[in-house]
């Protein structure tokens, strides 16, 4: 909420401040001066008239923020509203804009509207019984326990439930069941995961409510509805010794695998059984990408997103919509793919696996260090103590540059989008929205440190200068 009277600081308050300021400073009447005349021309009718609008526009701008402020409690929660929008549109616009009869970005889709495009028992049943399924293999008794920020014992088990999640396609096809259904019955499977990703945002939102203060989210407690539930109300919220955020993940994690294992099967029927390289390629790398994070969930918890990052429909719909989206790479070389020859292939592997040991190695190198700072496979790797009582790793991959992981990402689905080529742009639209994220990222995550660790943070900003890409950026 604004003060009664709060200090000008916003450029549309300071327009509105300015006639004041030009007649009279610190009660000092300003002095006429007497300038001769220049050749220089006096502004035009029409500039004259752009500079009124400018300011009517930016009084207007005033005007209007203040009148919002008023009516609600928080500006963020007139941000929340075009953000949940924005959030339920793109996977169902980006997957509309590539189907199999054409693939551009020229022109907007034509979006079904009737609500038996989107409303299915059976899509409804097959997504509410694989989300069961995967919460009810995390309480698996296999593998070994952590405890994370949460306070939960997690179990990570995940390649358990991967093993035991893959051996299913087989089996119905040697049954002769229809498994590609869940394929045919894609926009119905993405519409009921996005609400069920709302539903489960007003329950973590519920649950917020009941919660301990010390296990609050302080971004997410501002008392307006809309924001709250956007950011969430918790970080890590438990629900009967159940990790959420962590059981999310490896939801996530599941169906991107096994959508790209049924777009392989969908194209090998397709052609009679026989398998395309560059189809191979493309399902290959996306379902190791989502393999990498179960083999290695462990390091999730010592993540950024995990750590500070609330359970609300921000999180939850990002996450929910990311087995939708990331396939959009696979389902293009399905629809549209040009064969390419096996040393394009071959660089195109090259570049996603640097990609991922850039991505990989400074996970778990940051892990590691968190983990057990003083462990003795550690010690060559410089760190600076910090205002938080720990110590800030500043060399290592880290010394390469300040989010390593981010640009491992950034290589990965670039590799993804070269296994589409270069005759439609909508994989390459897929880059840069990540990398738009990412670098969003980048300034949220510093942000976030520069509070946490103080001046260690600014010594390590001085000594490894570039954000995302060495000597560039």
């Amino acid at each position: 909420m604004y003060a009664r009277h709060p200090p000008v600081t916003d450029p549309a308050l300071l327009f509105c401040s300015r006639q004041v300021n030009d007649v009279e400073v610190n009660n000092v009447k300003p002095q006429k001066v007497v300038v001769e005349e220049s050749p220089v021309k006096r502004p035009g009718v029409v500039q004259r008239l752009g500079s009124c609008l400018c300011g009517l526009v930016c009084g207007a701008g005033c005007l209007l923020k203040r009148v919002l402020s008023a009516l609600v409690p928080s500006m963020a929660t007139i941000t929340t509203l075009p953000a949940l929008a924005f959030m339920l549109a793109m996977p169902v616009v980006l997957n509309e804009m590539c189907t199999k009869s054409k693939c551009t970005v020229m022109e907007l889709p034509s979006i079904p509207q009737k609500l038996q495009y989107y409303y299915d028992p059976l899509a409804i049943a097959i997504v509410l019984g694989f989300m069961i399924v995967q919460t009810l293999l995390c309480l698996v008794p296999l593998g070994r326990k952590v405890q994370p920020i949460s306070g939960a014992s997690v179990r990570c088990n995940g390649f358990v439930a991967v093993v035991l999640s893959l051996s299913v396609v087989p089996l119905c096809l040697y049954m002769d069941y229809n498994i590609l259904v869940v394929y045919s019955k894609y926009r119905h499977v993405m519409a009921t995961s996005l609400v069920i990703g709302i539903v489960l945002s007003l329950a973590a939102y519920i649950h917020g409510h009941y919660a301990p203060k010390d296990a609050r989210n302080p971004a997410g407690n501002s008392g307006s509805f809309l924001a709250d539930l956007f950011v969430g109300r918790e970080v890590a919220p438990v629900v009967l010794s159940l990790d959420l955020k962590f059981v999310l993940v490896r939801i996530v994690c599941l169906a991107q695998i096994v959508i790209n294992v049924l777009i392989v099967v969908k194209d090998m029927q397709g052609h009679q059984g026989q398998y395309s390289p560059t189809m191979l390629l493309a399902s290959i790398m996306q379902i190791f990408y989502a393999a990498n994070w179960i083999w290695f969930e462990d390091a999730y918890l010592t993540t950024y997103e995990y750590q500070r990052q609330g359970f609300g429909l921000f999180l939850i719909l990002g996450d929910l919509s990311m087995p939708f989206i990331l396939p959009i790479f696979s389902r293009f070389v399905l629809n549209h793919r040009t064969e390419l020859e096996w040393y394009w292939l071959t660089a195109i592997a090259l570049l996603n696996l640097t990609g991922y040991t850039m991505c990989r190695g400074s996970n778990n190198q940051k892990h590691a260090f968190r983990s057990n700072p003083s462990d003795p496979a550690l010690a060559r790797l410089e760190s600076l103590p910090t205002a938080a009582g720990t110590r800030l790793l500043v060399s290592g991959w880290w010394g390469l540059v300040r989010h390593p992981n981010y640009l491992g990402d950034i290589l990965i689905v670039i590799s993804w989008a070269l296994v589409c080529g270069f005759t439609h742009a909508l994989p390459w639209v897929l880059v840069g929205l990540d990398v738009l994220f990412l670098v969003a990222r980048t300034y949220e995550v510093e942000a976030c440190c520069s509070k946490k660790y103080g001046a260690a943070w600014d010594s390590y900003t001085k000594r490894v200068k570039c954000r995302l890409i060495p000597k560039v950026f």
